[in-house]
């Protein structure tokens, strides 16, 4: 994957073969919210195998730049640059189209800290960004962006039969009693989340989130129930229904799982700047998803949202594919490009299926994608709110 730009302007939906860059894409934006971890470096190595692992094979650098839209005349721009054998990245924090001809706030080759032309002294296990923050009022607002990323995969609800081992968390176990603004990766902290939704936000705001437990799982669901499990400050979910009762956690369906950890991952959203998911496809029903679908694009009204997926249905469903859609395809050098759908040519096909899935599954989607863009001489291009490169 080279010279990759994503604009990020309400609902994006990546599609695409197996291998042509979707998940890479998810990963770049779990890298720029890992940026703000006060271990970055640490956390880097340990989470996404360093350097050699996430380099493209036969590369010795990468790049990683976001362009922050915080409603000024030009966009905040934070760049990472990593380079094979160097211990720590270069790092900016600058405003406009051009990065300036000397660092102005960043990490520096060598790992110096530069804020507004001061050195400072820092640690090397810290990034850039989650340093100077407290010295930069630009800083501050790249880092709240970046922390405000949040990237999911498929939730963790395998049946308790082929569960994971004893102690891993899961949306199926009990969980302990903590206070928190935001579903965690996999769902695994699902029961705090609904004591957050039961607690934190009003009866108003509980009564409308059963609206959307019911509108998607049907109106014999009468309540969530949390309930405290003796000897130690642990909660457990279950869901209440008028004609079989209590139905614990673990007793639930993977999809009825799933679709609970959508709505609380829908509700809690406090200072979320992105949102993405890889696959949210799994485990639901057509008519599931298209509630779940619903849901991403009530919060693409509120920050951007990306979709990495395989589903046709998911696609049918899109309320603007022409808007939506991106194609992740492999270049004739193998590298990854972008491409979007051609609306003229869409309305000359859209007529005839059910929508861009269908289109798909028919083999006709080439039919209606634009051309490649071209890629800019000298790596600059006009900016978008929410612009993403790689």
């Amino acid at each position: 994957m080279r010279n990759v730009t994503l604009d990020l302007d309400g609902l994006t939906v990546l599609i695409g073969d197996n291998g042509s860059g979707k998940s890479t894409l998810l990963e770049v934006m779990e890298l720029l919210r890992s940026t703000t971890h006060e271990r970055y470096i640490v956390h880097f190595t340990g989470h996404h195998g360093g350097l050699h692992r996430v380099l493209e094979h036969g590369t010795q650098e990468m790049s990683v730049t976001a362009w922050i839209d915080d409603g000024e005349a030009q966009p905040l721009v934070y760049r990472q640059e990593w380079v094979f054998g160097r211990a720590v990245p270069v790092e900016e924090v600058y405003r406009g189209l051009e990065a300036p001809a000397s660092v102005r706030n960043g990490r520096t080759a060598d790992g110096q800290c530069v804020v507004g032309g001061e050195d400072h002294s820092m640690g090397r296990r810290e990034s850039f960004v989650s340093y100077a923050r407290n010295f930069s009022a630009d800083v501050a607002i790249v880092a709240e962006a970046l922390h405000g990323i949040d990237v999911h995969l498929p939730f963790h609800v395998t049946a308790s039969w082929a569960a994971p081992p004893i102690g891993s968390a899961s949306p199926r176990g009990i969980g302990l009693v903590e206070p928190t603004t935001r579903l965690e990766r996999f769902g695994t902290n699902l029961v705090n989340a609904y004591q957050a939704l039961e607690n934190d936000f009003g009866v108003d705001h509980w009564e409308e989130t059963l609206e959307y437990i019911q509108l998607g799982l049907s109106a014999d669901v009468r309540d969530i129930r949390l309930e405290s499990i003796p000897g130690g400050g642990h909660l457990a979910l279950a869901v209440e229904t008028h004609h079989q009762g209590r139905v614990p956690a673990f007793a639930l369906a993977d999809g009825v799982l799933s679709y609970l950890a959508f709505v609380a991952m829908f509700r809690l959203d406090d200072q979320r700047t992105l949102l993405a998911f890889d696959e949210p496809e799994l485990h639901l029903h057509p008519g599931l998803l298209g509630r779940v679908l619903g849901m991403f694009e009530a919060m693409a009204q509120r920050y951007p949202v990306v979709l990495a997926t395989h589903s046709d249905r998911l696609l049918d469903g899109l309320e603007d594919p022409e808007k939506s859609v991106v194609v992740t395809e492999l270049d004739q050098h193998w590298r990854t490009r972008l491409r979007r759908l051609d609306g003229r040519h869409l309305g000359e096909w859209i007529d005839d299926y059910r929508g861009v899935g269908e289109l798909r599954a028919d083999g006709e989607l080439a039919s209606v994608l634009a051309e490649p863009a071209s890629e800019p001489s000298n790596g600059a291009s006009p900016i978008s709110p929410g612009r993403l490169a790689t």
